[in-house]
Parts: C-alpha cells; sequence; structure tokens
C-alpha cells in the first residue's frame, strides 16, 4: 500500500505533480494565504475565501487518514493547485520586475516613458514553461505511462 495512492491513477511513492509546481504552489498558498487574512477592504476576500474552502474541504478527508486509499480522492483540488502554482509563478515574476526597479532605476525609467523593455522577463517565463511542459510530457509520457503500477488489470 502507498502512501501517494491507488494503482492505476499514479506510480506508488512518485508524486502527482513535479517539484517545479509543488514549489510554485507552495509560493502562491502563502501569498494567497497572507493576502487572504490582509483584510484589505475591511473583511475577507469572499473569492479567496471560496478557494480556500475548497482546497481545505476536499482534503480534509486526506488529513484524517494515515495513507490515501487512492490518488483519484484528491482529483477535485488540482485546479486550486494550479491556481496556487500559477499565482506563486506570477508573484515571483513580479518580485523580480520590483527588484530590477529597486536595483537599476536607471534601466527601469523606459518603463515610465512608455519604453517597454520586457523581453528578458518574458524570453525567461517562456523557457521556465517550456521546461515544466517538457518535464511534465517526460513524466506522463516516459515514466507514468509505461508503468506497470498504472495499467488497468
Amino acid at each position: 500500500s502507498s502512501l501517494i495512492g491507488n494503482n492505476g491513477y499514479n506510480i506508488p511513492d512518485i508524486p502527482m505533480f513535479g517539484w517545479p509546481i509543488a514549489l510554485f504552489c507552495i509560493v502562491g498558498f502563502f501569498k494567497e494565504f497572507s493576502h487572504w487574512i490582509s483584510r484589505k477592504h475591511g473583511h475577507l476576500s469572499p473569492v479567496h475565501t471560496l478557494v480556500f474552502s475548497w482546497f481545505f474541504v476536499v482534503l480534509a478527508p486526506q488529513f484524517f487518514v494515515l495513507q490515501s486509499q487512492s490518488a483519484i480522492q484528491t482529483f477535485a483540488v488540482l485546479p486550486i493547485i494550479i491556481l496556487f502554482a500559477g499565482r506563486g509563478i506570477w508573484w515571483i515574476f513580479h518580485a523580480l520586475e520590483e527588484w530590477q526597479m529597486i536595483t537599476h532605476p536607471w534601466e527601469s525609467a523606459g518603463w515610465r516613458s512608455g519604453h517597454y523593455q520586457f523581453i528578458a522577463p518574458i524570453l525567461a517565463l517562456f523557457i521556465l514553461l517550456g521546461a515544466l511542459g517538457i518535464y511534465e510530457f517526460n513524466h506522463t509520457f516516459n515514466i507514468w505511462s509505461p508503468s506497470q503500477s498504472t495499467q488497468i488489470k
């Protein structure tokens, strides 16, 4: 029996997502959680309340058992995981942009004057997303698909 999931849906003892997506998800989760509890308008954000409710309600049964019965029980949380990962990527690139403006203000003046010099961040984003796509393609079609533990019997 596996701590990660049941045969047919996932390879035992291998996470569903790779470490890059998990890292971005963790960053996104903590940034969104801090934004949610900051109460910028005097109350909790309804959208954040929905997202975190969805996340914790779907995962609640998994918190109370030692091992997961099936990976399929957590599929309902996948949209929220991807949302957190996307917000993590967004926050990291936004932080890098702010860092660039602070450390190189003479180069960042082009942003205010209308000369957009954003080719490097866009190129970095495309390289990152391309690398993640290749990583997940390899995981899905070269590792997960031919594995005997995921074959339906």
